[in-house]
């Protein structure tokens, strides 16, 4: 909570409402401070406190940049997600095809590292990608225990209809920034995910 203290006396304050906003699954509330009307004689002073509580948590300066960081993802995904539907493909299905093209294929760990599907999760997109004869799993020459995926001939085929045109497409997005934007936005964002 924050304290007022005053020169004079005679200062008035009004309290505006905590708004709530549902976003998704997440629930911010969007805050608003003390409004504090004062004549030019008075001089106010707002000490903040530091403690978070259940009242003020929602006022932390970070607020905004999680729920724009939230917003942004959030229209990414969908936009992204249309992208790649008419090819009858998943987001998790496209990003592991993706990312086997132009490779001799991966292992399930490889695969997990380099894309953000969980190892659980991956099992049953590969097991989904197979079914549609576009990756097959085969057993690694140096290690027969190892199990590596590939794309299949009609994988390949999808790969290199389904990438370009992808690129393509979040490219006409990404367009609509500068150069110098492009940088800044990368940096924030490797900075923003170095705190975590």
């Amino acid at each position: 909570m924050s304290s007022l203290s005053s020169t004079k006396r005679g200062c008035r304050t009004a309290r505006v409402e905590d708004a709530v906003h549902a976003l998704g699954g997440l629930t911010l509330v969007l805050i608003s401070t003390n409004v504090i009307r004062t004549d030019v004689d008075w001089m106010i002073t707002m000490a903040p406190d530091k403690t978070i509580t259940a009242e003020n948590a929602a006022r932390q300066d970070f607020m905004p940049v999680l729920r724009e960081l939230v917003r942004a993802y959030q229209a990414f995904a969908a936009y992204d997600a249309a992208g790649y539907r008419e090819a009858g493909l998943t987001g998790p299905q496209a990003d592991v095809i993706f990312t086997l093209g132009n490779t001799a294929g991966m292992t399930f760990k490889e695969i997990g590292e380099k894309t953000l599907i969980t190892k659980g999760t991956l099992t049953g997109v590969i097991d989904r990608l197979e079914h549609k004869t576009l990756v097959r799993r085969v057993a690694a020459e140096d290690d027969r225990r190892c199990t590596r995926v590939v794309l299949t001939p009609k994988g390949e085929r999808v790969f290199e209809r389904e990438f370009p045109r992808q690129v393509t497409y979040l490219k006409k997005r990404f367009d609509r920034l500068t150069k110098a934007e492009l940088k800044e936005a990368e940096q924030v964002l490797r900075r923003l995910r170095g705190i975590f």
